[in-house]
């Protein structure tokens, strides 16, 4: 799973802190999460969405808490 080059911002919303990715972004981060590489999940987000450390890793931990 190669890091993809995004636009920056194309999926986070400075406004309301808040990060939308795609189903198929979601799935590649569970799959990383289920493998026991969380912190690698996070800079995944923060390097697709240019999105803060604690948003990321918030958007991580939730995605973890409902797999």
């Amino acid at each position: 799973m190669a890091d993809k080059p995004i636009e920056q911002n194309l999926y986070y919303d400075h406004k309301a802190g808040k990060i939308v990715l795609t189903k198929d972004m979601d799935e590649e981060l569970k799959q990383l999460i289920r493998a026991g590489r969380k912190v690698e999940a996070v800079k995944r987000v923060v390097n697709w969405t240019h999105s803060g450390l604690k948003v990321s890793k918030d958007y991580v931990d939730d995605l973890a808490r409902n797999l």
